[in-house]
């Protein structure tokens, strides 16, 4: 039976999704006319390092993975300025967590600087989390697909990695719950084919959170708690 449930942030939590498309496919339809979105789906779930990386070399382009972090760090805050929205019915998820009680934390690749702009316009379902790992937390080249994220998220909460139960939209993560020992739930990314998730192969996957099947793993369906 799960007693703490942890959340990937973009893509699961908020959806931050198309502000990182406009980001960085502004940055890189500046440079070169490319399109970002034939490798969305290499970059989901990825430390902001690696990233880069992927971006940067992928598109030949002119300037170092550092000042490419740099420039869609400066692109996201002010697309974010405005707030970022909830994922789809996850409201109604978190307050039925809350209300069983289960424990909750955050696991996100993102740094904690941009985790804060975006939880900013969200500080009471912040409260609602007893942990937030970000990437800062992570030693370089252990983030997701890597266990460490989810394990330290554990951790912090004081719950075996058995008796928990992640909330993920990318394949990196599922993998990473995966190496972790945990059970893992993931919703569809709409940018992305869904034959990404085949060889990822969650315990859950599903198109809407208020979709999933809590008693699979062990939680009060919606409508108990």
């Amino acid at each position: 039976m799960a007693r703490a449930v942890i959340f990937d942030m973009d893509g699961t939590l908020l959806d931050t999704e198309p502000m990182y498309l406009e980001a960085e496919g502004s940055i890189v339809r500046e440079a070169t006319g490319g399109d970002i979105s034939t490798i969305t789906h290499l970059l989901l779930g990825t430390t902001p390092a690696d990233s880069a990386r992927i971006v940067v070399d992928h598109f030949k382009l002119s300037m170092s993975a550092e000042a490419y972090l740099e420039e869609r760090s400066h692109r996201l805050k002010k697309l974010m300025q405005a707030g970022v929205p909830l994922m789809p019915g996850m409201a109604e998820l978190l307050a039925h967590c809350a209300a069983i009680p289960l424990r909750l934390a955050i696991a996100t690749s993102s740094s904690r600087e941009l985790m804060e702009i975006k939880l900013r316009t969200h500080a009471d379902v912040r409260q609602m989390f007893e942990s937030i790992v970000c990437s800062d937390d992570i030693p370089p080249g252990r983030g997701k697909p890597c266990p460490d994220t989810f394990l330290q998220a554990a951790g912090a909460l004081q719950v075996q990695p058995e008796q928990c139960l992640v909330l993920e939209d990318a394949p990196a993560g599922i993998h990473a719950a995966r190496a972790a020992g945990m059970k893992v739930a993931c919703i569809r990314n709409p940018h992305v084919s869904a034959s990404i998730y085949a060889d990822a192969n969650p315990d859950q996957l599903v198109d809407a959170w208020l979709e999933i099947d809590l008693a699979r793993f062990g939680i009060e369906p919606f409508g108990v708690a």
